[in-house]
């Protein structure tokens, strides 16, 4: 997959794919800000360490923009009960 495919892909209006993106980058960010802050680490390995909670910042931004698309379109409101998020009777 090419960068602008996966960038696509990641902002596409999918609920689930959102919801997890999001959840991922907030561990991360938590997990790596944690660690740069609890344990005397070297200079070099905080500085990659702020490079993750970037990279983890820029994911979760990329799932909440899928998330509103999701949350924004006609799809997400269907009141008829049959939708790709709801099972069929």
């Amino acid at each position: 997959m090419t960068p602008l495919e996966r960038l696509r892909w990641a902002v596409a209006p999918d609920q689930h794919r959102s919801v997890s993106l999001v959840l991922g980058a907030v561990l991360i960010i938590a997990i790596a800000g944690a660690a740069a802050t609890l344990v005397d680490l070297p200079r070099a390995i905080d500085a990659l360490l702020a490079l993750v909670m970037l990279a983890a910042w820029l994911v979760g931004v990329l799932g909440m923009i899928g998330y509103f698309r999701w949350l924004f379109s006609p799809r997400a409101h269907d009141l008829t009960g049959v939708g790709p998020d709801r099972p069929k009777e």
